[in-house]
């Protein structure tokens, strides 16, 4: 564990997104509902295999450092304390005790500066903002139903349940977690569009590394980093 944990340290660089599996009974029933979206989206597009596919986080944040004290922390938006910053400490000791597992992704084609941008725009866009409760609602419907966005719409009727699709779901004001990772990249500069969706999930970011099945138009714009145990 100690091997794997320096190593994990050295990616660590700022900017760079890590993506987390953890065990409690919210985040099993979010990964097993990204699932299900997942599943029917591959058995819709003709794969005969869609039961294999699985989401493996439920939860993601932006890796940043303090520039005062150099200290390293995860910038994420939890319900228990909204968007704040957790000290590395605290994830460490996490995972040495099995509480948690973790992956660490790098943005694709972004520069030198593009991560610390992102630190910066996060800290003062989404630090301190309430964690987006709303936002269940149209992410429970797309996960377990529909994509809003995906209608094809006919009438009035259909096109204002895809308008509805295509806009960022819950409070303007509040973020969940990969939302805000989101926000903290498409915000110019550095001006990425990672996850290329006003409303991303756990899912959402897999896919855009390659991981499950997606939308033929959606890029590719992570890459996992392999951690040496």
């Amino acid at each position: 564990m100690d091997a794997y944990l320096a190593n994990l340290v050295k990616e660590l660089q700022v900017g760079r997104i890590l993506s987390v599996q953890s065990y409690g009974t919210t985040a099993k029933k979010v990964r097993s509902s990204l699932t299900t979206y997942i599943q029917r989206y591959a058995r819709q597009s003709g794969d005969p295999e869609w039961q294999k596919w699985k989401v493996w986080s439920n939860h993601q944040g932006l890796v940043v450092r303090d520039t005062a004290t150099g200290q390293l922390g995860i910038a994420e938006s939890t319900p228990e304390r909204g968007a704040a910053i957790t000290p590395w400490v605290d994830y460490e000791r996490d995972i040495r005790s099995g509480k948690y597992k973790v992956r660490v992704y790098e943005v694709l084609g972004a520069s030198s500066t593009a991560g610390a941008q992102a630190q910066s725009n996060w800290i003062a866009k989404v630090k301190g903002t309430f964690y987006d409760y709303l936002a269940y609602i149209r992410l429970t419907i797309k996960t377990l139903f529909i994509d809003l966005s995906d209608i094809s719409p006919t009438n009035w009727f259909t096109s204002w349940l895809k308008s509805i699709g295509d806009r960022a779901a819950g409070w303007k004001w509040a973020n969940w977690c990969t939302e805000g990772v989101g926000k903290a990249y498409v915000m110019d500069p550095p001006g990425i569009d990672i996850y290329q969706t006003p409303n991303p999930t756990p899912a959402t970011h897999e896919q855009v590394a390659g991981e499950l099945p997606r939308k033929p138009e959606k890029k590719t714009t992570l890459r996992l980093i392999e951690i040496p145990s």
